[in-house]
């Protein structure tokens, strides 16, 4: 491995940490933010590994990363930006056989196919609002994205995305995950205890500074 295809694997490495941290965020904007950042790096990564279709997926996803964590400027409440994303997505992939070479071979035509899947999920998450229909859909996204980067051979790409799905868990369970109705009651009841304390102090004689 030269020294070019070193610092490719290096530079997927740094997206995949970026990316896989952006899952532990618990609003919407600054994950799209750091998934702007990891698209970044990891467009370069695939550049210079030779994937143009996974380097180019990219770019569009660093486009979308723009439009969705500037909402109100971009108006991208609007369902048209799906459309706009997801045509772009299929448009790549016509590009891997018209333009940049690749076979039309059966398990081409279904590797290459397979990232065009995972943009549209989450571009499909990213205009939903809240960053947990982001990270459900990332359950069809990253997969896609896992067995592309097997074939492409990025380091960087498949840790981060075996990573990423073990990170998505755990977002979910820290803040997804609907309490279970004992912890709910014990909550409440805490609650409701703290309430009565704080009345029966104020009955008890209010100011105690004198003492």
């Amino acid at each position: 491995m030269g020294p070019l295809r070193i610092f490719a694997q290096v530079i997927g490495i740094v997206a995949m940490l970026i990316n896989v941290l952006s899952y532990q965020c618990k609003k919407q904007r600054p994950l799209i933010v750091m998934q702007l950042v990891s698209s970044t790096f990891y467009a370069v990564n695939l550049f210079i590994l030779d994937a143009p279709t996974g380097c180019v997926l990219n770019l569009v996803g660093i486009c979308r990363a723009i439009v969705f964590s500037n909402k109100k400027f971009f108006r991208a409440d609007r369902k048209i930006w799906i459309a706009v994303f997801s045509l772009a997505s299929a448009g790549v992939y016509a590009l891997t056989f018209l333009v940049f070479g690749k076979d039309p071979t059966a398990k081409n035509l279904i590797i290459e196919f397979l990232p065009v899947i995972g943009m549209i999920a989450t571009t499909v998450g990213f205009y939903r609002d809240g960053a947990k229909d982001v990270r459900l859909l990332s359950l069809i996204n990253s997969p896609c994205w896992l067995v592309y980067h097997l074939t492409t051979k990025s380091i960087g790409g498949i840790a981060g995305e075996v990573v990423m799905l073990i990170s998505i868990v755990v977002g979910y369970l820290r803040h997804d995950r609907k309490k279970p109705a004992a912890e709910d009651g014990d909550s409440k009841g805490k609650n409701e205890g703290e309430k009565e304390g704080e009345i029966a102090s104020e009955n008890s004689g209010g100011d105690h500074t004198a003492e």
